[in-house]
């Protein structure tokens, strides 16, 4: 895990290739960050996609 101090006393984790988590100055998390998303989630995705096609 990689930790890096942004602005304003935010700090920001790397969790996973990809995921970041990002804290305010009392270590409340205010943000989650996905890129590319789309194949992270991939399987979530299809799963919905086939839901939706029987509702």
């Amino acid at each position: 895990m990689r930790s890096k101090a942004l602005s304003k006393g935010l700090t920001q984790i790397e969790v996973a290739p990809g995921i970041n988590l990002e804290f305010d100055s009392s270590g409340n998390l205010i943000g989650i960050e996905l890129f590319k998303a789309s194949i992270l989630l991939k399987e979530v995705l299809k799963l919905l996609e086939k839901k939706l096609q029987y509702a």
